[in-house]
């Protein structure tokens, strides 16, 4: 005998077994997030509650798992999860609004903000985000390259001290640049006119002191 698997009683008919998917309730506003659809389906929304994501009918899995199959369309027979997205389902309830974010859901204004999303029938009447001017872009010049020299192995201390003094005898000597400085000579004094002194004249004899030269003897020489 075979077996029926769809209820005669069952209302709701659906090609898998099972109970059929879950029909989400979508908030009221143009634009929502996440936590917004949490609340609207009954489910806790507070991390500090034990019951945190879960829900009479249904539980944040189940309104997760239901945006991903409505918004995008993946692979045949893969699990209803981002890695087997193929494209985005042009047909869906649900869209996301592109560049634009909730202000953070606490007191102190700090946190993650969220996705805003809405329903397709509202997508031209919700916010976008503001167009960005395009600026021509200017092509910066390029750096020429500077070929890098890498540094010579360290040697013992007496090979480099060796390498330093050989280095500084294979340098060229700087060259000298002598700048010929010119000396005056020094004005030599004129000799001064050497005027000649007149001799003394000789001083006179007193009379007195002159005496009479003795008389010469006039002998007669006779001859013998």
């Amino acid at each position: 005998m075979k077996k029926n698997s769809k209820s005669k009683t069952s209302t709701a008919t659906h090609d898998h077994p099972g109970r059929p998917r879950y029909t989400m309730k979508f908030p009221t506003r143009k634009e929502w997030t996440f936590t917004d659809l949490m609340r609207t389906n009954d489910v806790e929304t507070s991390p500090k509650s034990k019951r945190f994501g879960k829900g009479p009918n249904c539980t944040m899995l189940t309104l997760r798992k239901n945006m991903e199959a409505d918004m995008y369309l993946h692979k045949e027979g893969k699990p209803l999860i981002s890695k087997w997205r193929t494209r985005i389902n042009p047909r869906s309830q649900v869209v996301l609004i592109d560049g634009v974010t909730a202000e953070p859901d606490s007191e102190s204004g700090l946190g993650r903000r969220a996705l805003l999303y809405c329903l397709r029938v509202n997508k031209d009447n919700v916010s976008k985000a503001p167009r960005a001017t395009s600026t021509p872009k200017v092509k910066a010049t390029r750096k020429p390259r500077v070929a890098k020299t890498s540094a010579p192995e360290s040697q013992t201390p007496t090979a480099d001290a060796l390498d330093k003094i050989h280095a500084a005898l294979a340098a060229p000597s700087p060259a000298v640049t002598v700048h010929a400085v010119t000396i005056a000579p020094e004005a030599t004094p004129a000799p001064a006119p050497v005027t000649p002194t007149p001799e003394p004249a000789p001083e006179a004899a007193p009379a007195a002191a002159v005496e009479a030269a003795p008389a010469v003897e006039t002998s007669t020489l006779v001859n013998s």
